[in-house]
């Protein structure tokens, strides 16, 4: 198989493509890739945070996960969180490569947990979680006000 590739973002490259790709197939959130974009580049000047982006042997985008720390009220802990994960359909097959990064990214931060959530809207879903050792923790609900 040839070799994908896992950088952190460097906050020139265009990922405006990837994020229509992302609007396209949201099918019930309202998702704005402009907006994306701005949340995007915030996770790239932050401290507690970074975004990865994934390239395919080609060298083209294919990819990326925004990771973040999460203060948690339980515990003194920071933990981490996957707050985006996205890859194009038709390189999914590889998209896990990036829950490696968001490991490494959370032991060199001292995260002891990494949280992700689960949605039938798009990858990750719950198959792919718990085949990589994730416990279901908590559920969401949301509702349009």
């Amino acid at each position: 198989m040839l070799e994908y590739e896992v950088k952190k973002w460097d906050g020139k490259l265009d990922l405006m493509p990837l994020a229509r790709q992302m609007a396209e197939e949201s099918k019930i959130i309202d998702f704005a890739p402009e907006v994306a974009i701005e949340d995007m580049k915030s996770l790239h000047e932050r401290g507690d945070s970074d975004l990865f982006v994934m390239f395919d042997p080609k060298g083209e985008v294919v990819g990326g996960m925004g990771i973040v720390m999460l203060d948690m009220f339980w515990t003194k802990d920071f933990y981490a969180a996957i707050r985006y994960w996205y890859v194009k359909p038709e390189h999914r097959a590889v998209a896990l490569t990036l829950v490696g990064t968001a490991r490494k990214w959370a032991i060199e931060k001292r995260c002891p947990v990494l949280l992700a959530a689960s949605s039938e809207l798009c990858v990750p879903s719950e198959k792919y979680l718990e085949a990589l050792q994730f416990t279901k923790f908590e559920t969401i609900y949301a509702r349009n006000v």
